[in-house]
């Protein structure tokens, strides 16, 4: 690396990041709380810096915090199935090295927001996007060109094993092609050398290195995953699609004044996106991948969108970070869903309200409040324009 060094921790920068961490969190094999780890601060301020400061100096990160405790959780609706994929695997980490870790991808983070060198279609861990701001870009898009009678296709794009899945040389690639400060990349490039993973319950245990993947539970793993993924949305694809991400749900949007064109245009950036995963020792799941045609047009015809060598499903609606896509970009479907959601809510909640017994007016307040607005108004300003017919009312 030929970047400069960036400043040193400091105390306040070690508070600040201390005092986030909840003191009720699980220890790992230190069992050493976050609770702790704060009493320790509190008394030995200069002492517990300067260590910090040490490690980013010498771009080290401890052997004994790469170490990790691995608890499966089952996935919600995939309890009957026996695959090893059902479940969601859980890291314990050592508090100290948590804190380091959230020492350094905060300063990393500050590099490439205050430089601007995230693409601005990645809306996931981004400061002030949401999965509203990454839908609304979606439908903007669409409907900017069905609205001069063109056709888009669009693909959303499932990884498979998605965190898992982060290979380590392609993120510390891109951390030099940001110009990562030297330091903070050593750092990284120590934080990703030699972990390794425990599986352990009441009759056996097990110890694995990694080689791969950001640990569901660690506070590096989202800045990461974007330092990957910035790489995918910066490749060259044809002025005729648009590629808007979430954290590791992508949208292609591809438009064409003909359905034939649109499919040229869509497959050959898809093209450009598989070399991109073989590249970087990725996959994306041809099975959970979809595709849908977005026009005002009557006419559709059935479209060979590929992915992997296979076509991909076509759909007449797409469900996309929580917004359901029709294709004709009316919310229709949207609206008769979150109605049947909000009925189902409701009339659970009518019966817990009985004159004599269960919850109160406060307590159903809140639920409502807490529950039932949100669904009702999640993604409002997308489709809004639904509501102007009163069925939909």
């Amino acid at each position: 690396m030929h970047t400069t060094d960036d400043v040193l921790f400091t105390q306040r920068e070690v508070q600040a990041a201390l005092e986030k961490f909840d003191s009720w969190k699980a220890p790992e094999e230190d069992a050493l709380t976050n609770d702790i780890l704060i009493r320790v601060f509190r008394s030995f301020p200069f002492f517990f810096t300067e260590v910090y400061k040490e490690y980013l100096h010498r771009g080290h990160f401890p052997q004994q915090w790469k170490r990790s405790i691995i608890h499966p959780i089952v996935k919600p609706g995939k309890e009957g199935i026996s695959d090893v994929r059902k479940y969601r695997p859980i890291n314990l980490i050592n508090t100290g090295g948590k804190l380091l870790e959230k020492l350094l991808i905060n300063r990393i983070n500050h590099h490439v927001h205050t430089n601007k060198l995230l693409n601005t279609n990645q809306y996931g861990f981004i400061p002030q996007s949401s999965t509203v701001d990454a839908a609304m870009a979606v439908e903007q898009y669409a409907l900017s060109h069905i609205q001069q009678k063109k056709y888009v296709i669009m693909v959303s794009l499932d990884v498979l094993g998605a965190f898992d899945a982060a290979w380590w040389p392609c993120i510390l690639c891109n951390l030099r092609a940001l110009n990562c400060p030297r330091n903070l990349y050593n750092l990284a490039r120590s934080y990703f050398n030699e972990r390794v993973a425990i599986l352990h319950n009441n009759t056996c245990r097990a110890e694995r290195n990694v080689m791969a993947g950001c640990p569901q539970g660690s506070c590096c793993g989202p800045g990461f995953w974007n330092v990957l993924y910035n790489d995918l949305l910066n490749m060259k694809y044809s002025s005729h699609t648009k590629l808007i991400g979430f954290v590791d749900d992508f949208a292609i949007l591809t438009y064409g004044t003909t359905l034939s064109e649109a499919e040229a245009y869509a497959n050959s950036d898809l093209a450009t996106i598989e070399k991109w995963a073989w590249d970087n020792k990725m996959k994306f799941n041809e099975a959970k991948s979809k595709a849908v045609i977005i026009t005002r047009k009557r006419r559709r015809d059935k479209i060979n969108i590929f992915l992997n060598n296979r076509s991909l499903e076509q759909v007449e609606v797409m469900k996309y970070l929580g917004i359901h896509f029709d294709s004709r970009l009316l919310f229709y479907k949207h609206v008769e869903h979150v109605a049947e959601k909000s009925r189902a809510l409701t009339y659970m909640l009518n019966r817990t309200a009985k004159l004599q017994w269960g919850l109160g007016y406060k307590s159903l307040k809140t639920v409502y409040e807490g529950a039932v607005v949100p669904l009702m108004t999640y993604g409002t300003p997308i489709w809004e324009g639904a509501i102007t017919k009163n069925k939909y009312l």
